[in-house]
């Protein structure tokens, strides 16, 4: 039986690394899905290293982003990514990030899991 990708989002990797109030269904998922078929983009590593640092510093966002690319599959942004993110900016109106998040999602057939509001109501995208 082959289990769907997942892509977890920034806002999902922050809450579960940072020990936020929804770590546990985070922690849930990552365990359920880590080295097999999570994947993630570039554009996540900057984010979550971004507001990890602010928050905890350099050393735990280093760890944190380690993390991640040792649990995922880094799905790289190319020109395919890029188009298919600006048509659903255009339509969708989600900001750059997170229509490049939700594009490397859509290409690569896979449930995009966020803590963001702005992917509520998106084909394959659940909320938590």
């Amino acid at each position: 039986m082959t289990t769907q990708s997942v892509l977890i989002d920034s806002s999902g990797w922050i809450e579960f690394l940072g020990d936020g109030q929804k770590a546990a269904p985070f922690a849930r998922l990552i365990r359920k899905h880590a080295r097999q078929s999570i994947i993630a983009s570039p554009v996540i590593i900057y984010e979550v290293f971004r507001r990890m640092k602010i928050t905890f510093g350099e050393a735990r966002a280093s760890k944190a982003v380690a993390y991640i690319i040792s649990n995922s599959t880094l799905k790289d942004v190319d020109c395919r990514v890029a188009l298919d993110a600006a048509k659903i900016s255009t339509t969708r109106g989600l900001a750059l990030a997170d229509s490049l998040i939700y594009s490397t999602a859509r290409l690569n057939n896979a449930l995009l899991v966020s803590c963001d509001n702005h992917f509520k109501g998106l084909k394959d995208a659940q909320i938590i």
